[in-house]
């Protein structure tokens, strides 16, 4: 046999292996904090954002929202819209990060500007429910953004 005919033969017998053992990475399981409500509980470390927006959406333990929270932080901070919405619903419900509604309407602005279809519906009434001065810092703050994402070549 020839070894270009083998190259296709290993990746083919790699792709099997890879399906019949299972690839995905399982989150580590953490030993609860020391001053936990409970010595039973336990919490997740998420990996990716998507596991991030799982873990918030379906808690095992307050400790989850916390660390799904700071997944979206470093996404949001990577100029991700989901990742910016999902921030700003943290920031919204106070869950896993301290409530501030000026705080999600920030977000969701950013979020909404990439058209974040969930965000744009979010702000869509923002004018009722805020007055003109938090409007004013939230758009602010929203045009700061795009700033520094325009001068910020990895984040584009």
């Amino acid at each position: 046999m020839s070894k270009t005919a083998l190259i296709p033969l290993l990746v083919t017998l790699s792709l099997l292996l890879l399906l019949a053992f299972g690839c995905r990475r399982e989150a580590p399981k953490m030993p609860p904090p020391e001053d936990a409500e409970s010595p039973q509980e336990a919490f997740t470390i998420p990996s990716s954002l998507e596991e991030a927006i799982y873990l918030y959406e379906n808690p095992s333990s307050p400790r989850d929202a916390q660390e799904s929270v700071k997944v979206f932080n470093a996404q949001a901070y990577s100029n991700d819209p989901e990742a910016q919405y999902y921030l700003g619903l943290a920031r919204h419900e106070g869950k896993g990060a301290g409530q501030s509604d000026l705080e999600a309407y920030v977000w969701w602005t950013i979020a909404a500007r990439q058209y974040h279809l969930k965000s744009m519906d979010r702000i869509e009434n923002i004018k009722e429910l805020f007055g003109e001065a938090d409007l004013a810092e939230i758009i602010n703050r929203a045009n700061d953004w795009e700033e520094k994402v325009r001068n910020t070549p990895e984040m584009q």
